[in-house]
């Protein structure tokens, strides 16, 4: 039995410490508000309440084999992302000084980092060009992770979704996409984010960068056209004001792959397939 510290516990975090509970996993689940206590119970992984950016709350984490780190800020403003992301987990790896060190830390970070600029097909390969303060602050967050001195890996998501979080709920309500450039969605199913973690705590390299995408980049429109009939939505064309992107940016996940991780949801169609009769989306 191998314990797990689940630095986060907000939407991929939850799920993320379910899925080690279900393997007979030991799992501590950190998370800012204690309204996150009852559902961690509830999957049978203990509770931790503690702030990232209040170092004397990290004193008592428990030991862990594996940290995955997936905290995020309850805004978007820059301020926040460096709260969390800088000092907070900056104040984590100080706190984990004092511990052995765990065989690996595995950092969820985002495509973020890749900026606005960039366009066509991109891997881990490709240098960043943040040209924002918080795509600045992912990058410097997994800069923090991986020269921490532990054995350490990034694991960077794009367009995370699944039950509860999809573009179902705002089609129904007649919300479609605001006029203006379609572009790529790259996305990855939270069912296939919580599969291929294990296989990256053991198997992924130490000090590298893993792109968590699926196989098929999709157009925002194209996305919405498949939705349109399986939700009953007539006329959809009229609502769709969406011109051709001048800067189509896409990802592979070859090197995610090359791990021996298959995909359960390749494309959007099996992922938007799996929930598409739920009531609430």
């Amino acid at each position: 039995m191998y314990h797990m510290l689940i630095v986060g516990a907000g939407y991929t975090g939850c799920a993320v410490t379910e899925h080690f509970r279900r393997k007979n996993q030991r799992v501590w689940a950190v998370a800012r508000s204690a309204k996150y206590k009852e559902r961690i119970e509830c999957s049978g992984a203990v509770p931790v309440i503690a702030d990232l950016t209040k170092p004397e709350t990290l004193d008592a984490l428990p030991q862990a084999h594996f940290i995955i780190i997936c905290a995020a800020p309850d805004n978007r403003d820059a301020e926040s992302y460096r709260k969390i992301y800088l000092e907070g987990i900056g104040n984590l790896l100080k706190a984990r000084q004092k511990q052995p060190p765990p065989f690996l830390i595995l950092y969820l970070s985002s495509t973020g980092v890749y900026g606005t600029a960039m366009e066509g097909w991109l891997d881990e390969s490709s240098a960043p060009q943040p040209n924002t303060e918080r795509a600045k602050i992912l990058l410097q967050a997994e800069e923090l992770v991986l020269h921490s001195g532990f054995p350490s890996a990034v694991f960077r998501l794009s367009g995370i979704y699944g039950p509860g979080r999809n573009r179902i709920v705002p089609l129904r309500e007649g919300r479609w996409p605001e006029p203006g450039d379609d572009r790529y969605l790259n996305m990855i199913h939270l069912e296939d984010i919580v599969h291929a973690i294990p296989v990256l705590l053991n198997k992924a390299e130490t000090g590298q960068i893993y792109l968590g995408v699926d196989d098929e980049p999709v157009l925002q429109s194209e996305l919405c056209k498949w939705l349109a009939p399986h939700l009953g939505l007539r006329d959809f064309d009229k609502h769709l004001h969406l011109k051709t992107s001048a800067r189509p940016k896409r990802y592979r996940n070859n090197k995610l792959k090359s791990l021996g991780y298959s995909f359960r949801f390749p494309t959007f169609r099996e992922g938007y397939q799996s929930f598409l009769t739920e009531t609430h989306g």
